[in-house]
């Protein structure tokens, strides 16, 4: 049995699929950034002090003008994600190999968004 645990432990370097996976987690955080100005961008805008003074009001309508955008970096995301994640579990080989906990935040971010937008 002690043969068999020092075999498996004896991988000295981090392994191509942790490499990949852990490129992949900080190209989706780009892609999460990029989502959120997109979001961002949709916004009406806020009422302003000159707003108040003058008595204008402002609608609230939202400029979804690049939705498709977002809706296929926000897949993109969300295959990737679940690509990396892939390849992270299947190399769980080491006993110090951890789940990449930013591509399970990132998973289940992008799943959750992706079924609010269905949802709506």
């Amino acid at each position: 049995m002690k043969k068999k645990d020092d075999f498996k432990n004896r991988r000295k370097k981090e392994s191509n699929f942790k490499k990949i996976a852990t490129f992949i987690s900080y190209i989706n955080v780009l892609v999460g950034v990029s989502l959120f100005f997109i979001f961002d961008s949709w916004m009406p805008e806020g009422e302003t002090f000159f707003d108040r003074l003058y008595e204008v009001t402002r609608e609230e309508i939202w400029q979804l003008d690049n939705i498709s955008l977002f809706v296929f970096l926000l897949s993109l995301m969300f295959f990737s994600s679940s690509l990396a994640l892939l390849f992270n579990l299947k190399h769980l080989k080491r006993e110090k190999d951890r789940i990449n906990g930013l591509l399970l935040v990132e998973f289940t971010l992008s799943w959750v968004v992706i079924m609010l937008y269905f949802g709506l």
